[in-house]
């Protein structure tokens, strides 16, 4: 089950938003995944390229 997001959300931009756009999958501190997001106004630029979700990883790390 998905949790929802609070309010506002600090993007990986540092930006706060409350329209936050995920943009890529990282490992989290003592395991699993943490969606990163960025606000909508900075989704465009090149440093903030959609990268691979959960579901786009090898089947291998989602274990």
């Amino acid at each position: 089950m998905r949790t929802a997001l609070p309010d506002r959300v600090l993007g990986v931009c540092g930006h706060w938003t409350t329209a936050p756009i995920p943009v890529g999958e990282v490992r989290c501190r003592g395991g699993g995944w943490c969606t990163q997001y960025v606000c909508p106004d900075c989704v465009h630029t090149s440093h903030y390229r959609l990268g691979p979700q959960w579901d786009d990883l090898p089947a291998h790390l989602h274990r």
